[in-house]
């Protein structure tokens, strides 16, 4: 496996499209506030700045701020979005197989972790 260190800047009023992560991949709130959310796939844990952890599942939100950080595993759907008026500003580590992308955007058609049709 490989690491990746990446640094998201994510502008005022983005809404990011639902994704997941192939591999492991640790996210850091270096500055604003992230809008969280899972979709489906699993329990995510966020640890709080103070130290504190809690647990964020399908269907559930929370809001990320600085000295926050997540740990995204694989197949989780999820997604964040800036609603404030700074920019969030993220640092991840990703740990993944060499020929995986870091994320890969959700259909729900094509995703091993889709909810059942009908």
């Amino acid at each position: 496996q490989v690491m990746q260190l990446v640094r998201y800047d994510i502008p005022a009023g983005l809404v990011l499209p639902e994704h997941t992560h192939p591999g492991t991949q640790q996210a850091y709130i270096e500055s604003g506030v992230l809008t969280y959310h899972v979709v489906t796939g699993g329990t995510l844990t966020v640890t709080r700045a103070d130290g504190t952890t809690e647990q964020l599942g399908p269907g559930q939100s929370t809001e990320l701020h600085a000295g926050d950080t997540v740990v995204e595993t694989a197949n989780v759907v999820h997604y964040g979005e800036n609603l404030g008026t700074e920019p969030v500003i993220i640092l991840a580590a990703d740990l993944l197989d060499p020929d995986e992308p870091a994320s890969v955007l959700y259909t729900p058609e094509a995703s091993p972790v889709a909810p059942p049709a009908g």
